[in-house]
This record gives C-alpha cells, sequence and structure tokens, in this order.
C-alpha cells in the first residue's frame, strides 16, 4: 500500500474516531447532572452533535472520495468505535467497573463483523453471492 492511501486511512480513521468521541460524549455529558431540564440539557448536548456531524461527513467525504472502505464497513467501524467509547467514558468519567461481560460483548461484537464481513454463513449455507454484482452497479450508479 502506498504512502498516501495510509495517510488517507489515517485521516478517515482519526475524523471517525473523533467523530463518534464527540458523539458519545456529548450522550454522556449530561449524565452527572440529574435534575437539568430538557432545554438545558439539549443546549449541552447540540455543540457534541455538531461536532460529531462535521468530522462524520469528513470521514464519510474521504472515505468515499477514495473508495477507502464499503458503507458496511463504515456502520461496522462505527459500532466498534462507538461500543469502545461507551467502555472508555463509563470507566473514566462515570467511574463504574469494566466488567468481563462488557469484554465479552466486545469480543462477540467484533466475531459477529468478521462472520458477517466475510459471508461465512452465506458460504456454509451454499448461497450464491450476488453482492460484488450489486456492489460494482452500485459504483457505476454512482459514477
Amino acid at each position: 500500500m502506498e504512502t498516501s492511501k495510509i495517510f488517507l486511512y489515517v485521516k478517515f480513521l482519526a475524523a471517525f474516531i473523533l467523530a463518534q468521541s464527540m458523539s458519545m460524549w456529548g450522550a454522556f455529558y449530561t449524565l452527572k447532572y440529574p435534575n437539568l431540564s430538557m432545554v438545558k440539557a439539549f443546549a449541552m448536548a447540540i455543540p457534541f452533535a455538531w461536532l460529531d456531524w462535521a468530522f462524520m461527513t469528513y470521514a464519510i467525504d474521504i472515505s468515499h472520495t477514495n473508495k477507502l472502505v464499503t458503507e458496511v464497513q463504515d456502520i461496522f467501524i462505527l459500532t466498534i468505535t462507538q461500543f469502545t467509547a461507551v467502555l472508555t467514558l463509563n470507566h473514566f468519567f462515570l467511574k463504574q467497573a469494566l466488567s468481563r461481560s462488557d469484554i465479552l460483548a466486545f469480543f462477540i461484537i467484533l466475531g459477529a463483523i468478521l462472520i458477517s464481513y466475510n459471508k461465512m454463513v452465506s458460504k456454509l449455507l451454499g448461497r450464491d453471492n450476488s453482492s460484488t454484482k450489486d456492489e460494482q452497479a452500485d459504483d457505476i450508479k454512482l459514477e
């Protein structure tokens, strides 16, 4: 892989992780204030949503312009990033202990992503893999 492609992946992942960190931080920020009104909670959380939107738009633009990852891979990265951010915020911000179940759930999610990405169940059942044709047709429509 050439260095310019590696740099694009680094920019994409940095923007993606920053966006999801902002999103999760905005969701968790008001939890320490249980007596907030809905309007005050919204006012505190909305700047985080704007930052999430800005960084995520940038990340997806980099990804789609340079064909770094597919839409499904975007969702997988989103799931992993949000789960990691939630565990991190729970541990450091809300001071909740990380349990074995949390770690096990993370690896179950990774396993499910692996199974989905490699289409293991479809291969096991002998199903026709026509998604490649669909993806090629979608790429032609986008161009």
